[in-house]
């Protein structure tokens, strides 16, 4: 029923948790270590490690994040102490404040974006965000 190299492989990836397609989690989830999302997240999502959003998977949360990479979508504020890449076929709607930005062509964010400093692992109280100076590397696809 399960390929023993399974776990092998998602841990050479740095995912030690897999939410599946069929998969809908609802409330506050902490994540020590990796994490995929290729099914659905409701609630707050907290990741201590790097988190993915497939490009099937949708997280309508509140998420903190030591890295994220987007290629779904996600509906809420997101918080990252690290680099936060958004795909192509990845979406955000919600405010974002992470130390580093990766948005490749496509890759849309809808909302605030503060950047340059590393976000805190508490989510800021209103007002709190610090402003910075930041880089925005904008990465091109390859052209036929």
């Amino acid at each position: 029923m399960f390929n023993s190299a399974a776990p092998k492989e998602r841990e050479d990836m740095g995912v030690e948790t897999l939410i599946g397609s069929s998969t809908h989690v609802e409330g506050h989830l902490k994540v020590k270590g990796g994490l995929r999302v290729d099914g659905r997240v409701t609630g707050q999502l907290s990741v201590e490690g790097r988190c993915e959003v497939g490009a099937d998977g949708y997280i309508e949360a509140t998420v903190h994040a030591t890295e994220l990479t987007v290629a779904g979508r996600i509906a809420g504020d997101v918080e990252v102490a690290g680099r936060l890449h958004v795909l192509s076929t990845g979406a955000i709607t919600g405010d974002v404040r992470t130390k580093v930005l990766v948005v490749e062509e496509g890759g849309t964010i809808e909302g605030k974006c503060s950047m340059g400093q590393a976000a805190p692992t508490a989510p800021a109280r209103d007002g709190a965000a610090a402003e910075g100076a930041a880089r925005v590397a904008v990465a091109e696809t390859a052209r036929s």
